[in-house]
């Protein structure tokens, strides 16, 4: 068996193939120093920060119009909860029925947007103040027990 070996150009032995190359890289640089090697050093991207970002409209930054109080402190003595169990998560009876007028309420005597009356309630969207805005306009409509 014959071991195959690379072809060499113009009859060079593999002896001379450093100093064939050394003088290949002298012609390509064209009797220029060859650069020395730089060391890059790689960073990590940090992702830059959002420039806009969206202000959640709470109660703490958009104060209730004198209205919307007045509103509130009805709702309150009207059917006997507290301010903190209308704006809570609480599904009972009562308290769901207080949330729904205070949601008609708003709405059609203060003009508030349904976003703006979840932003009061303190609800991430809209949905909880006209699903309560309908239910309340069914039983006045109704005229069934409010």
């Amino acid at each position: 068996m014959s071991a195959i070996s690379p072809t060499l150009p113009n009859n060079i032995s593999a002896l001379d193939l450093p100093s064939h190359y050394q003088s290949v890289r002298e012609r390509m640089m064209n009797g220029r120093e060859r650069p020395k090697p730089t060391l890059v050093r790689i960073v990590p991207r940090v992702a830059p920060k959002p420039v806009f970002q969206p202000v959640v409209m709470t109660e703490i930054n958009r104060p209730l119009s004198i209205r919307s109080r007045e509103i509130m402190a009805q709702i309150v003595d009207k059917h006997g909860v507290s301010k903190e169990a209308i704006k809570s998560q609480c599904r009972s009876y009562e308290i769901v029925r207080a949330r729904q007028e205070l949601c008609y309420r708003l709405r059609e005597e203060c003009s508030l947007t349904y976003p703006q009356i979840a932003a009061i309630l303190g609800y991430e969207d809209h949905t909880t103040p006209l699903y309560g805005y309908r239910q309340y306009k069914k039983r006045l409509q109704a005229g069934g027990d409010l």
